[in-house]
């Protein structure tokens, strides 16, 4: 029980420092001098309260016989909230397990390109481009393991949160395999069955959305839209959703925010978006945002 608290214990201070690091990341305008000078001292301050720890940790160890009949209360209480607890980490070590394995895929298939460097110039921007979204995506699930260590903290809440973050989880493993298949295209090569497991291949292929994009929206929504918006700035959509959405004639606030019931139901199944443009209140977002850059309800 006490080398589980550990564990908590430190992967909350590793979860707080990692958040203080992507949040200055963010606000990557306010400067990388600070942002260095912030993430050394925080650093410090890490490593300082992991020692502290470390001495607390072994100051309770030494107190464990005495405290065994108050621990049996709550290790009753706390033993369902960490079955689903390791049920979601399990889902996301998977997932993490696949982005490791499309990374390798994408540098093996970055040596077997080198002799076609010159005639594969475009190519490789365009693999560039599908590694930064890989790697947005990848701050989506760091995002997911600090929340996953905020849930184990409480107990009573930890059931919800687990099946939020089991549903943020399904829509970053669709936008990994979305990425895979991506970096696949755009390098010209396919995905080797002795470099990729075929459990990792038939998953990713069992998630890929069979969306028909001619099919997705009414005239209202699919209409050609004048301008094009930011549909990142909308929670919930990232580089590889939003590439979805514009193939689908989606491209504004407005068209999100004016979007009727069976067009929403249509894109929800056809993207296997377990209705997360419900949690996310994509309309509603949609619509601030329009307000906020046009001045105007959309």
């Amino acid at each position: 029980m006490f080398y589980l608290l550990s564990e908590l214990l430190i992967y909350l201070v590793l979860a707080a420092a990692l958040g203080f690091l992507l949040g200055w990341l963010e606000r990557g305008k306010r400067g990388l001098g600070d942002l260095e000078g912030r993430v050394k001292r925080e650093a410090q301050n890490t490593r300082n309260e992991h020692s502290a720890l470390n001495n607390k940790i072994a100051t309770v160890e030494a107190k464990l016989d005495h405290a065994k009949s108050d621990v049996l209360e709550a290790r009753a209480a706390a033993d369902k909230a960490g079955k689903d607890a390791d049920a979601a980490r399990a889902e996301l070590l998977k997932a993490r397990t696949e982005a490791e394995a499309i990374r390798g895929e994408l540098d093996a298939a970055e040596s077997r390109n080198g002799s076609l460097q010159a005639e594969a110039s475009d190519a490789r921007k365009q693999a560039d481009s599908a590694a930064a979204e890989l790697a947005s995506t990848k701050q989506q699930i760091g995002k997911l393991e600090k929340e996953l260590a905020q849930a184990k903290q409480a107990p009573a809440k930890a059931k919800d949160d687990i099946r939020s973050l089991e549903a943020d989880l399904e829509a970053a493993q669709v936008e990994l395999a979305a990425a895979r298949e991506e970096m696949e295209s755009s390098l010209g090569s396919k995905p080797s069955t002795a470099q990729a497991p075929a459990k990792t291949v038939a998953k990713a292929a069992a998630r890929k959305p069979t969306a028909k994009p001619a099919a997705t929206a009414s005239k209202t929504t699919t209409a050609k839209a004048s301008t094009k918006d930011d549909l990142k700035l909308i929670k919930g959509i990232g580089p590889v959703l939003e590439k979805k959405l514009n193939a689908m004639g989606i491209h504004t606030y407005a068209q999100i925010a004016n979007m009727k019931a069976a067009d929403l139901a249509k894109i929800n199944e056809q993207l296997n978006f377990k209705d997360r443009h419900i949690r996310d209140d994509w309309q509603g977002k949609a619509a601030k945002a329009h307000q906020e850059k046009y001045g105007k309800a959309p």
